[in-house]
């Protein structure tokens, strides 16, 4: 939950099947507006979400109607009213996605969701203009509320635009901007909707809340939240915090190691006495001097030779 430090008693958040997401701070956030927040949440594949915006009685600005305007993407557009009469109520306000007319008579619902990006490996012609301009709107979500006045009944709003879905892009495209996912719609869901026109209080929104979604990995990768700590093998965790099968695991290491200390301990044996065998073997009492080799006569006198 979000609660923006320039508008205490607002809270924004991301809900993913009516729980909210956990919010990480943007670490380089910078010269931004006073009224503007940037938090990253972590982006679930194939998931829909929804924007909520509640208001408590730590509100310190002016009860008044308010216009609740979401964005996906800078792509997908959904605006819904607060009046002022239901500015306090517990449950706040639910931004689900886009809505549009269809036909004559149908109103429809597309509701927001995650979608993962196909990355690859590509060494090819350089990417297009019209694909960097989306990738550049890629991974964001957008909360503006704004005061406005005369709400009155309008005509239905025809069209937005139609989901897109993006194939293969290369990772150079991203250019050390790492993402994982992009923001997509559902198929329409018919339901009531009341078209509403108003109009506005002052020169733009009072408030700005950004979500910046990317997976659990690239969250790590870019250290908006730690790493997972390298796990202890498992015979050096104390054996008290082991279960039945991991005590199991660890005396199966240890007779391995054993035996194989063992195996290792005998073939040294074995290599010592081949050696020993070696050198006693060829024991033959051969004198070598500078010459032919000569054996020494074992046993009894020796001759002597008298030359004339």
């Amino acid at each position: 939950m979000v609660t923006p430090p320039s508008c205490p008693g607002l809270h924004v958040e991301i809900l993913v099947n009516g729980q909210p997401l956990q919010e990480y701070d943007d670490i380089d956030e910078s010269s931004v507006p006073l009224n503007t927040i940037t938090k990253y949440i972590e982006a679930r594949s194939d998931v829909n979400f929804a924007v909520r915006a509640r208001f408590d009685e730590g509100f310190l600005f002016p009860a008044g109607d308010i216009k609740f305007e979401t964005t996906l993407d800078r792509r997908y557009e959904a605006r819904c009213v607060i009046k002022a009469a239901k500015l306090f109520q517990a449950k706040g306000k639910i931004s689900e996605g886009p809505t549009s007319r269809i036909g004559e008579t149908t109103n429809a619902l597309y509701k927001y969701r995650f979608k993962a990006l196909d990355l690859v490996e590509d060494t090819g012609p350089q990417v297009g203009e019209g694909l960097m301009r989306d990738i550049q709107a890629m991974g964001i979500i957008t909360a503006k509320l704004q005061y406005i006045r005369e709400i009155r009944p309008d005509e239905a709003k025809i069209g937005f635009r139609d989901s897109k879905s993006f194939g293969e892009i290369p990772e150079k495209a991203f250019k050390g901007q790492p993402k994982s996912h992009y923001g997509g719609i559902d198929l329409a869901i018919p339901m009531k909707i009341h078209w509403l026109n108003y109009d506005y209080i002052g020169n733009g929104p009072f408030v700005t809340v950004n979500f910046k979604y990317r997976s659990l990995d690239v969250l790590r990768a870019l250290h908006i939240i730690p790493r997972e700590p390298t796990p202890l093998p498992i015979e050096d965790r104390p054996i008290e915090d082991l279960n039945h099968d991991e005590t199991r695991e660890v005396l199966r290491l240890y007779k391995n190691r054993e035996a194989e200390a063992l195996k290792i301990k005998k073939e040294a044996n074995n290599k010592r006495a081949r050696s020993g065998s070696a050198e006693t073997a060829g024991e033959d009492d051969v004198v070598i001097v500078d010459g032919p080799s000569h054996k020494r006569r074992r046993g009894g006198d020796s001759e002597v030779i008298v030359l004339d």
